[in-house]
């Protein structure tokens, strides 16, 4: 890149275009991060100094952002730089489709943007592949049958909601009787409604509804829902949608105000009402016991980097490593714990990026990088451009690797990765670990004796 450019940025229907001419790459691969819903900076050009260089928001070994200058800029978007993760030297500019998961344009995720930019639904549970996946989703659900009828109705934007009614010709108030600020459209009676939005982020889902504030109606967010929650969190999420239509047809058609308490207990008692019964009911199939998948450790004279991420809405982010050889030996650990909320993959991205620079200061050049995050582990295994919103950080550490004489990378479970789960979570405690001190908190280090308990017999 050429040097000494100011600070601009343009945003064009989730593409982001960059000034050639910015000194170095900040790592900004959505509109100011993955989790905002905006396309550009809002804040006026004038608030921002004429002369303001990129290359003077950030110290100049990369370390992090200049916080002392940031704050002299009078904006409400400084946090939401401060929380971009930086990579660790310049990088070209690239073009990225926020719309898809791997940053890459595709006909399909444009006709639908444009339809969305001129105000016009575009069916997305039409007879596609991928929408016949979503029908599939939506079937195998473990939720009572009238959960899934009204999760169709979702899907096929029907649902009698004030709005839709008024333009079938019933003459009603349209306003949201929840808010009484906007009218009620489905999306807005299930996600944008103020009553509706304090409901997900105290639910134990902790959805913040505002950032997907231009995910289309309401069928487009579910399916985008479906896409990015863990599989565990499906059943809770549409019943919690269920549980919500369920309060606001009893404030209407029965005059009963309830709160989002009562409404988040509705959807985890009937989900688990009908778990328990679905148990019994259930004729038993023998499979396979499987045995929990121990840590093993890597050949000589490889080193074993495992690592790890934990996110914890609105208080930040945490991530744990340790490093371990051939005998089970630990050559290294670390905890580390940062104000700022990433999404999953980009934390799992860090978290690696750590190990690797950890076992470059200590003179490693053999390892074998083990994650329990299989999007993370496919990136780098794959020798090419990334373009997704990790792929900064994902490239970064494949630049890194090239000082390696041997590189390997494992996907494992959970049970595997023990120990990096447990310094994750640790570093949420504000006392952070690095080995070479030679203090490691005792439930740690049982966690590390248990894990390598097996090779000893």
């Amino acid at each position: 890149m050429e040097k000494h450019s100011s600070w601009q940025k343009y945003y064009y229907y989730g593409y982001a275009m960059e000034h050639r001419e910015w000194d170095g790459c900040v790592g900004l691969e959505g509109p100011l991060g993955a989790g905002s819903s905006q396309f550009q900076i809002l804040t006026p050009p004038r608030v921002w100094p004429n002369d303001l260089r990129i290359c003077e928001l950030i110290h100049e070994d990369y370390a992090g952002w200049n916080v002392a200058k940031l704050r002299d800029v009078q904006s409400n978007e400084v946090e939401a730089i401060l929380s971009i993760p930086l990579v660790s030297n310049a990088r070209k500019d690239k073009i990225m489709w926020h719309y898809t998961k791997n940053g890459i344009y595709s006909v399909k995720t444009g006709y639908r943007v444009a339809k969305q930019a001129q105000g016009l639904s575009c069916d997305s549970t039409s007879s596609s592949g991928n929408d016949c996946k979503i029908w599939r989703w939506m079937w195998r659900l473990e939720i009572p049958p009238e959960v899934k009828i009204f999760l169709w109705k979702c899907l096929k934007n029907i649902l009698p909601v004030k709005c839709a009614l008024a333009r079938r010709g019933i003459g009603m108030d349209t306003i949201c009787s929840r808010c009484g600020g906007e009218e009620e459209t489905a999306v807005h009676a299930l996600r944008d409604c103020p009553w509706v939005s304090f409901a997900w982020k105290i639910s134990p889902l902790r959805i913040e509804t505002d950032r997907h504030a231009r995910r289309g109606d309401l069928a487009d967010w579910i399916v985008w829902m479906a896409e990015n929650l863990n599989d565990e969190s499906h059943s809770m999420f549409v019943m919690l949608l269920w549980s919500l239509w369920r309060g606001r047809n009893l404030q209407i058609f029965q005059g009963k105000r309830v709160d989002q308490i009562w409404c988040l207990e509705l959807a985890a008692s009937r989900l688990e009402e009908y778990t328990v019964l679905n148990t019994r009911l259930r004729v038993p199939i023998q499979r396979p016991v499987e045995k929990n998948e121990k840590w093993e450790p890597p050949n000589f004279p490889a080193i074993k980097i495992n690592s790890d991420a934990s996110i914890v809405a609105e208080v930040g982010t945490g991530m744990g490593l340790i490093l371990r050889d051939h005998e089970g030996q630990v050559q290294g650990a670390l905890s580390k714990f940062q104000t700022i909320n990433m999404a999953v993959d980009e934390a799992e991205a860090w978290a690696c990026r750590e190990g690797v620079q950890l076992a470059l200061a200590k003179g490693i050049r053999n390892v074998v990088l083990e994650l329990d995050n299989m999007n993370v582990v496919s990136a780098l295994a794959r020798n090419e451009k990334n373009f997704s919103y990790f792929g900064n950080i994902i490239e970064d550490i494949q630049q890194l690797l090239l000082d390696f004489s041997s590189v390997s990378f494992n996907w494992v479970r959970r049970s595997s990765n023990c120990v990096a789960h447990h310094l994750a979570r640790h570093a949420f405690s504000f006392s952070p670990i690095e080995s070479d001190s030679g203090i490691i908190p005792q439930n740690i280090s049982d966690l590390i004796m248990g894990e390598v308990s097996h090779l000893m017999h």
